[in-house]
């Protein structure tokens, strides 16, 4: 007799939204935003993506509470948010920062990844340039959701 497990796996998405649609969720429900700055390069960046952002617990905190955006501070295209335009501002060959990026998540004049910014109705309330666990960012999330 051959015999089949189950393994119960949790298929909860995060859900992402972009800079660009936020005025207008902003308009059905006001909620903070928290924007993860990211680097393509950044093995601290992918790290918190495989671990922190796929965690039930942050997966839920977020989709309930926040509007999440992840975004990659050295994309190229322009993003419209608050009726203000930023671009990407090229420093040499094929690199550079977004100006998004470089207003929200800099720290001591510049950017370091991973940035979590939390943005209540345009302005930062947390900053954090550096890895955050599971643990950590869901202590921030639950002391800004019981504001």
């Amino acid at each position: 007799m051959i015999g089949f497990f189950a393994i119960q796996t949790s298929y909860a998405q995060l859900e992402k939204h972009n800079f660009e649609s936020l005025d207008s969720l902003q308009n059905i429900e006001e909620k903070p935003v928290v924007v993860f700055f990211h680097a393509d390069w950044c093995k601290f960046c992918l790290a918190m993506e495989s671990t922190v952002f796929t965690s039930d617990s942050i997966i839920s905190a977020l989709n309930e509470d926040f509007y999440f955006v992840s975004f990659d501070a050295e994309q190229k295209e322009p993003v419209t948010y608050r009726n203000e335009t930023y671009l990407f501002e090229s420093n040499g060959v094929n690199t550079g920062t977004h100006q998004i990026a470089t207003h929200y998540a800099s720290q001591d004049g510049s950017v370091s990844y991973p940035a979590i910014v939390v943005l209540w109705k345009g302005k930062s309330i947390f900053q954090r340039n550096s890895f955050m666990d599971k643990e950590e960012l869901m202590g921030v999330l639950n002391r800004i959701s019981s504001l």
